[in-house]
């Protein structure tokens, strides 16, 4: 069974990370609220049926005045083991601040 990073650590984390502004892009508070443990989202095929064993977990964080969500991929922060390969879906694509390539 995996072993779950405390509350500070994810904390920790997104603020290292979270460089820009904390006003929430939609109504301008900064009240973010993070949820943990982790969730997760399930993929889906081209014929759109949802496929089980493609999990990609998630922490959310929203705004607590309007319910903007950002989410944060635990695998890349490093909290959670990955022994497959990155997905294929992966698709490299400029970046808007410079010009580096990010994955979507």
């Amino acid at each position: 069974m995996p072993e779950f990073p405390d509350r500070e650590k994810v904390l920790s984390w997104i603020d290292t990370k979270w460089s820009e502004s904390r006003f929430c892009p939609i109504c301008g508070q900064t009240n973010w609220i993070i949820n943990i443990p982790a969730g997760a989202m399930l993929s889906q095929n081209e014929k759109g049926v949802f496929v089980p064993y493609e999990i990609y977990p998630f922490y959310s964080v929203y705004c607590k005045n309007c319910g903007y969500t950002r989410l944060f991929n635990p695998l890349i922060m490093g909290f959670f083991k990955n022994d497959e390969q990155t997905p294929s879906s992966d698709i490299p694509v400029p970046s808007e601040k410079s010009g580096a390539e990010r994955k979507i």
